[in-house]
């Protein structure tokens, strides 16, 4: 197996998303991982060149999201924590979400890459510990 074939596996059966954006808003890559969950939440099919500001997660998503891709779009590494509701598991989900500029061989941003971790245990178990310090002394 070539370099690129090897890439494209281990991208596709990563846990974690995937995905690229070019200037206009348009998914340029995705793996397997983002295009699944695109469709459990929004219900439609991504495809590439589509844009990839959707309706599906909370009042004012789309103008979040596009705020994020423009901050990384003049340069910026960005990384931040959201949340969504996820209809099959009916739960809150907690991301960690980095946003890294790409340059080309002309020095020139072309795209952005995204990464979406899923830190749900992470938030939950900080919670938890959280709760367990305010609690009265009393109690220990």
């Amino acid at each position: 197996m070539n370099h690129s074939q090897l890439t494209n596996i281990l991208l596709d059966q990563s846990k974690d998303l995937f995905w690229m954006v070019n200037l206009d808003f348009q998914l340029v890559y995705a793996n397997k991982t983002y295009l699944t969950l695109m469709k459990e939440i929004t219900g439609v099919e991504k495809k590439l060149n589509d844009s990839v500001l959707v309706e599906g997660f909370g009042d004012g998503s789309i103008e979040k999201w596009k705020s994020y891709y423009s901050s990384a779009f003049t340069g910026e590494y960005i990384e931040i924590e959201t949340k969504f509701f996820h209809p099959q598991s009916n739960e809150i989900q907690h991301s960690q979400v980095t946003f890294t500029p790409l340059i080309d061989d002309d020095n020139k941003l072309f795209a952005v890459a995204c990464q979406s971790k899923d830190i749900t245990q992470i938030v939950k178990q900080r919670s938890e510990a959280n709760q367990l310090i305010d609690s009265p002394l009393d109690v220990f």
